[in-house]
């Protein structure tokens, strides 16, 4: 049983080929979870809280693009705040800087990030800058004409973005104002991987690569880090011999010690790693079939979300502590998810 009893569900809508009707709230996210709200929006595909959980930001999917501010209460109810539009069409992945000041949007079609302020009443304020990534291509086509900023990963005063269309994972700080700063030197992955959205475990990088199925390990090294292996085995982050489009990725930590989880769109599985931190390697634990289409995981303690987009339904898996494997718990039916949300 999660200790937590709401939970915020992103989707897609009719303009992005969806059927949801737009940002949803549940209450109690057990077995007995029930849809409770509904703000309807064109495709709110990500969502992140303010650290009081009582409000959430999100990016309509439709040009113009617009941030919005949502309230929710104790049961899971949803209601608009503000929004305000976004000079660089609309954003793939949002994050919130350590002290709340300030948003950070990625926008994918337009290889850039964004910066918005946050009001003292919690509600999302201007833009306050914008960076584009110029000049950055790969040699996957169409994939990689241009930049293609997929995720904001917050650490420290600054965030790290990978770049899908650049085969990089660029570093800008975030300024007391709200403004970007570039700090190092991109680090350029092999091409054609194709990073799309990483995480950060103790002095290590693990980069999901959509566009060759690969994880990248880098080991930090004063402000940045350096490559120290790759996953480029036969099997990559699937066994199976079908596409492999790797999404979401998350780490679990238990006594047993650390795993990197990645959802394989296209096989529909979910890959299991068991990373060893000290030598910055990484060794395939478990694999197992899951919804179709998971583009997004979280991992919240010993339970695992999926968001099947195309299976169009919310899939949880339990760690079980003597085998170190995943094992099926429930799941909700849920139309076309694309980001799970839990909070307390």
């Amino acid at each position: 049983m999660s200790k937590h009893s709401r939970m915020v569900v992103g989707a897609y809508t009719s303009e992005s080929n969806g059927t949801a009707a737009g940002l949803t709230g549940w209450q109690s996210p057990s077995d007995g979870a029930h849809q409770q709200s509904v703000v309807e929006l064109p495709s709110p595909s990500w969502v992140v809280a303010h650290p009081s959980q009582d409000t959430l930001y999100t990016a309509a999917g439709k040009e113009p693009g617009r941030i919005h501010a949502i309230g929710i209460d104790a049961e899971a109810n949803l209601t608009e705040l503000n929004s305000t539009e976004m000079t660089n069409g609309s954003a793939t992945h949002l994050a919130l800087t350590p002290d709340a000041r300030f948003l950070v949007s990625a926008h994918y079609g337009h290889g850039s990030v964004a910066s918005f302020a946050i009001n003292s009443d919690q509600s999302i304020g201007e833009q306050v800058d914008q960076y584009t990534f110029r000049n950055w291509s790969g040699p996957v086509f169409p994939r990689q004409t241009q930049a293609h900023a997929h995720q904001i990963v917050m650490d420290g005063d600054g965030c790290w973005i990978p770049n899908l269309g650049g085969d990089a994972v660029h570093r800008l700080g975030i300024d007391h104002d709200g403004h970007f700063l570039s700090q190092v030197a991109p680090i350029r992955l092999p091409a054609g991987t194709g990073p799309r959205h990483l995480v950060l475990v103790e002095d290590l990088m693990v980069v999901a690569c959509e566009l060759s199925a690969q994880l990248w390990v880098g080991r930090r090294q004063g402000d940045t880090y350096d490559e120290v292996g790759i996953v480029a085995s036969t099997f990559r982050t699937s066994t199976e011999d079908r596409p492999i489009h790797p999404s979401g990725i998350g780490v679990h930590v238990c006594e047993r010690g650390t795993q990197v989880l990645v959802a394989n769109r296209g096989c529909d599985t979910i890959g299991v790693f068991n990373l060893d931190i000290s030598s910055a390697t990484l060794d395939f634990a478990q694999e197992f079939v899951t919804t179709a289409w998971p583009r997004d995981l979280k991992v919240y303690g010993d339970r695992l979300w999926i968001a099947g987009q195309t299976g169009n339904q919310l899939a949880t898996y339990l760690h079980d502590p003597v085998t170190g494997q995943w094992q099926p718990d429930f799941a909700y039916d849920a139309p076309s998810p694309s980001c799970i949300l839990l909070l307390r």
